[in-house]
């Protein structure tokens, strides 16, 4: 796989659409002023608004509607829409996807914290995720539960200078695998085992035959911000990574609100 490109796309008209194989990862910073969140709130659709006025925390609902708003901003970028006049739909374990759907266009979505993360593609079934590399204080009891046996030993033996970054890798992986499916934790994190040596690309080891051929899934590892990690993973050859930032799309909004 050709190496990670850190790029700066410029956002004043319409987007390239990634070619096949391509995959491109944008970083998103949800932390914005008021102003611009106000103007944002604008693109969203009533049931995302609705969806927005249940959260508890006012952090977690401008966080939602930060988010929200960019996707749509990226997507129609890619698709020359009207970001407010993009539909979803979405699969029975929650993935979302465009309605209808756009010939030659995926996209998966992952946050953590003020950072959001959106993997575009041109073939179906890209799935991305992003966490802060930490070792959670049940580190030991979770790597036991949901992690397959090789992983689980890759764990347990770590330095504790590696622990962090080995548990976030496995976690981040796996995950990204279970969102290219779109089975959620239907599918359990234990039935497919994922390459987590640092020395060795990202790989997938193995994986129930219903999911396709191990050897066919592609996995990719990128660092969107410092003290984050991020992973993509596919059932189809990834042959670059694409790593975009919207600073562009911050001060197009801003010159909008």
């Amino acid at each position: 796989m050709e190496p990670t490109r850190e790029v700066e796309i410029a956002l004043t008209g319409p987007l390239e659409r990634p070619r096949r194989g391509d995959v491109h990862v944008w970083t998103v910073d949800l932390d914005v002023p008021p102003p611009t969140r106000a103007w944002l709130q604008r693109l969203l659709s009533v049931d995302e608004l609705a969806r927005a006025r249940r959260f508890v925390f006012d952090l977690h609902r401008r966080r939602f509607e930060v988010g929200r708003a960019r996707v749509r901003q990226l997507l129609a970028l890619y698709t020359g829409s009207e970001p407010e006049h993009l539909r979803f739909a979405y699969g029975e374990f929650g993935r979302p996807r465009l309605d209808p759907p756009v010939t030659g266009l995926d996209f998966n979505v992952a946050h953590t914290l003020d950072t959001l993360v959106c993997a575009v593609s041109a073939d179906s079934g890209i799935g991305i995720d992003v966490e802060p590399i930490a070792t959670p204080p049940e580190a030991d009891a979770i790597a036991r539960r949901q992690f397959a046996t090789g992983e689980c030993s890759t764990f347990e033996r770590a330095s504790e200078s590696e622990r962090a970054l080995v548990f976030t890798r496995c976690w981040t992986r796996k995950e990204a695998v279970i969102k290219a499916i779109g089975t959620g934790l239907s599918l359990p994190l234990q039935s497919f085992e994922v390459s987590l040596h640092t020395h060795e690309a990202p790989r997938m080891l193995h994986i129930d035959e219903g999911y396709g051929d191990a050897a066919a899934w592609s996995l990719a590892e990128f660092t969107p911000a410092p003290g984050l990690l991020g992973a993509l993973a596919a059932p189809f050859p990834i042959q670059r990574v694409v790593s975009a930032t919207c600073a562009e799309l911050d001060a197009r909004v801003g010159r909008k609100a």
